[in-house]
């Protein structure tokens, strides 16, 4: 039987940006199609589309979004991009009406690395 292989470090090496909030109760909806809304001005923008998640245990109504970039300068170039486009703006400031103020946390992420 074959080991397997499995791509070195600068393969698979990627950054990971991920934003969880907590969304007031009886919103959810209304934040979710704000996320739904925000991931097609990424598809017309050619942005990064967040993958969304909610717990299946845990704090209720929180509402995770990841983002997955291959380089920490395809991260930056994107995020300031998306700072100032209007119409992005408007659906994320529209959007944190709906979170509960102080729950909200981003955290950026880089690939574990493989030591010798």
């Amino acid at each position: 039987m074959k080991s397997p292989t499995y791509p070195s470090w600068e393969e698979s090496h990627m950054y990971q940006l991920r934003n969880t909030v907590t969304v007031h109760y009886g919103k959810f909806r209304e934040y979710h199609a704000a996320m739904e809304q925000l991931n097609e001005i990424a598809r017309q923008r050619g942005w990064v589309e967040a993958k969304r998640f909610v717990p299946v245990a845990g704090v209720d109504n929180q509402y995770i979004c990841e983002w997955e970039y291959a380089s920490l300068a395809d991260y930056e170039r994107e995020t300031e991009s998306f700072y100032t486009d209007t119409e992005a703006m408007k659906v994320f400031r529209d959007a944190a009406e709906l979170v509960i103020e102080g729950t909200s946390m981003t955290e950026l992420l880089d690939s574990a690395p493989t030591i010798a």
